[in-house]
């Protein structure tokens, strides 16, 4: 293995590669070869007088002979010497030495918003850093970032500021309500890991930012404007019809604006919204027919980027039930189904099946209202499980329980959910995705049937089991919120496509997400506005919109023009980039060389 060298110091210049000074063993090669030259043997002529001149010729031998300081030689020296400086990237010691300065790029859309100068935050941000990078020595080093809740690294790390101020050129905010500190924690990293200090991190945004770290130094180039916008948009479907629940907010005091409702291009409906709360829209027939609607905020605002939303349809997800039980039960579980929305009574069920026998068929889930024959009736206290959604909300004060199962007749794959004293009173099993869960309890005895327990219990039941049916729980989210999906019983993972996935120029890469045992998949905040593709198996599969909404994203009355500086940091050690000139010009100057002395050593021959 070679031995690593570091840069060596002589004075007022720097050897980058040591290991490059082994090509002055050419200047010792190149002289011994001149030595070792013998000149022509003498000729006996009958006159000199009938010649030219004479030429001295030199040929190869063991002969040592004086060294003629011929052009070629010195040609040839001058490429030895130009090729060792290559090698060994001998530079001034003032290229070695420099400022690395972080920047981080408030990403957030509301630097988009239009000021009264007909600019933007964002655009003046790019002005003021391009003059501070104009200002910066070619031996300093920059490292650019964009903030989000993943930063992007822009230029860098330690690029040039002219490689800087090219990708600061490129930079437009995209990205959604996020905080800034990852983008900071990642530029302080990556700083001090060149031996500079949190005084050569900047940030640049619309606002000086209320936390700001000790040292950090900030630029902020925004001015309150008054804008309002979209913070929350859902399209719910169920019995009563179609309706869109809006939140819109407003900061400092815009003008009046109405939602214009396009379905297919075409304004279907309008409404005018509750600036400050939730407004409900009633949706009009056929509205809700089609796939994707889309809801804009009309008139002047100077920050558009929240003023539109589109919303997917969402899947009424309908839970097929059937029931299996003695005459004298069915009423009961039915009176309890009866005021649930989203279920069907359909005899034959592919969903759920509430019965008194233990059956299993693969995708059902199974009820199993099996009183213990001889058990003792329970008054409580009841120890329900909190936490578990089948046992959420649940309240058996002044319950009497008749039918429980003693536990040490419980079967040991069963997990108890309700237990009273010795007594278990429901349980759950797990066949896979499925779950068998067991009710120990006589509803035409005790109170249980009367007590709000029993449909609060179907309900839950219920609820579990259209959670767990395949499709997303909500095609419409946020930027910031995370998205829950169960997969088909044949797949066991997902991909996710961004937006721009496949597009010239897109950074963005497909992500695949495997399925835990029950087949769900919770994908983390997605974080780019847009149409997500989820796929299986390489085909589509469903189609996940992501808006950018945030009640603090429109917030551009807060802004504000103000520098925040630090002490000027000391010079730190930065990675040398040799630039094209410096790369190029000794290469060009030995084949120059070494090319003319081929020519003057052929001419002397």
């Amino acid at each position: 293995m070679m031995l690593a060298l570091g840069p060596l110091s002589l004075g007022p210049l720097v050897i980058a590669a040591p290991w490059g000074l082994l090509g002055l063993l050419m200047v010792p090669a190149i002289l011994a070869i001149h030595w070792f030259r013998r000149r022509s043997p003498p000729r006996s002529v009958t006159g000199l007088f009938l010649y030219p001149p004479p030429v001295p010729s030199a040929a190869s031998g063991r002969r040592r002979e004086r060294i003629v300081a011929s052009t070629s030689l010195w040609l040839e020296l001058l490429a030895a010497l130009a090729l060792t400086w290559w090698l060994a990237d001998v530079h001034p010691a003032a290229d070695q030495r420099g400022r690395h300065v972080g920047i981080v790029l408030d990403d957030r859309l509301r630097l988009t918003a239009r000021l009264p100068a007909g600019d933007s935050a964002a655009a003046r941000l790019r002005v003021r850093l391009g003059e501070m990078l104009a200002g910066l020595r070619p031996a300093d080093r920059v490292t650019l970032i964009a903030s989000g809740a993943v930063p992007r690294v822009l230029a860098g790390p330690a690029a040039t500021p002219d490689q800087a101020r090219t990708a600061l050129a490129r930079w437009v905010p995209q990205a959604p309500w996020h905080e800034l500190d990852a983008g900071l924690a990642l530029a302080l990293q990556i700083t001090a890991q060149s031996g500079a200090t949190a005084t050569d991190v900047l940030l640049a945004s619309d606002r000086v930012a209320p936390d700001l770290p000790a040292g950090v130094a900030c630029v902020a180039a925004g001015e309150p404007v008054a804008a309002s916008g979209f913070a929350d948009a859902r399209w719910l479907r169920d019995e009563a019809g179609d309706r869109l629940v809006v939140r819109v907010v407003a900061s400092g005091a815009p003008a009046p604006r109405r939602i214009e409702i396009r379905r297919r291009g075409h304004v279907v409906q309008t409404s005018a919204p509750t600036v400050g709360g939730t407004s409900i829209i009633e949706l009009a027939s056929g509205v809700g027919d089609t796939d994707e609607i889309t809801a804009t905020l009309v008139g002047e605002d100077p920050l558009p980027a929240d003023d539109q939303v589109i919303l997917r349809r969402p899947e009424r997800r309908i839970v097929r039930i059937a029931l299996a039980l003695p005459p004298a039960i069915q009423p009961v579980v039915e009176r309890a189904l009866r005021g649930l929305p989203g279920l069907t009574l359909n005899g034959v069920s592919n969903d759920l099946l509430i019965t008194g026998d233990e059956v299993t068929t693969p995708g059902t889930w199974l009820l199993r209202i099996a009183p213990a024959a001889g058990s003792d009736a329970v008054l409580g206290p009841f120890l329900i499980r909190r936490g578990h959604p089948l046992a959420s909300d649940l309240d058996g004060t002044g319950l009497l329980w008749l039918g429980g199962l003693p536990q040490d007749r419980l079967p040991v794959d069963a997990e108890p959910l309700i237990s009273a004293g010795t007594q278990v009173l429901l349980a759950e099993r797990r066949r896979g995705r499925d779950r068998l869960v067991t009710l120990y309890a006589d509803p035409m005895t005790g109170t249980l049937a009367q007590h709000p327990l029993w449909p609060a219990l179907i309900a839950n039941v219920v609820a579990a089991r259209r959670a767990a049916l395949p499709g997303l729980s909500e095609p419409n989210r946020s930027a910031n919120q995370t998205t829950y999906l169960v997969l088909p019983p044949t797949a066991t993972a997902v991909e996710v496509c961004p937006p721009d996935a496949g597009s010239e120029g897109s950074a963005s890469t497909t992500t695949v997400f495997s399925a835990d045992a029950d087949g769900g998949v919770l994908l983390p905040p997605l974080g780019q506005a847009g149409a997500w593709q989820v796929k299986l198996a390489g085909a589509p599969w469903q189609t996940l919109q992501v808006n950018a909404l945030d009640e603090r994203l429109g917030d551009v009355a807060g802004a504000e023009t103000r520098e925040i500086t630090v002490d000027t940091p000391a010079e730190v050690a930065v990675e040398r980039r040799r630039s094209p000139a410096e790369r190029l010009i000794p290469l060009v100057l030995a084949a120059l060389a070494a090319a003319l002395a081929c020519w003057f050593w052929a001419r002397g021959r």
